[in-house]
């Protein structure tokens, strides 16, 4: 799991925070945990996630959450194929 982002901890979301633990979004990426912040920015929440072809876990931006279809593996649009 890497990033390029630094993340930072911390002890609330805000109130707009949708807590997506557990859950799926319409591509069957799996959304784990929230880990912090990242810095700068808009300050989006980090998730860690699990991909669901190749179950790598790997970490995406809350503005990422509904679009994200893999952690990279299904580039081609054929993986799991």
């Amino acid at each position: 799991m890497t990033t390029s982002q630094e993340i930072t901890p911390v002890e609330s979301y805000g109130p707009k925070f949708k807590d997506r633990s557990g859950t799926k979004n319409k591509h069957g990426v799996k959304f784990l945990r929230p880990l912090g912040k990242f810095k700068g920015g808009a300050g989006y929440v980090a998730w860690e996630c699990e991909c669901p072809y190749c179950q790598t876990v790997f970490v995406i931006a809350a503005n990422s959450c509904q679009k994200q279809q893999s952690c990279g593996c299904n580039r081609a649009g054929n993986a799991g194929r």
